[in-house]
């Protein structure tokens, strides 16, 4: 049995971008950094659903850009 939530893109992006700032708070903001270099060099191969989530994400180029403003 599968669940599928249905999220607005709006309210998605938000609750990725809170989840970006609890993890720079727990592993430190170089951390994330280096996860967003990392995934952008070597992006995982994904289909169906999960890459309909994966386009409905902000880029990473605007989560860093995004987390980087809320640290200052």
């Amino acid at each position: 049995m599968a669940v599928v939530i249905v999220m607005s893109p709006f309210t998605l992006r938000q609750r990725i971008y809170g989840l970006d700032r609890r993890v720079a708070k727990v592993c430190g903001e170089e951390m994330v950094r280096y996860y967003f270099d990392y995934w952008q060099e070597h992006p995982p191969q994904m289909r169906g659903l999960y890459r309909l989530a994966l386009k409905l994400q902000p880029s990473l180029a605007k989560r860093a850009a995004r987390l980087a403003s809320a640290n200052l």
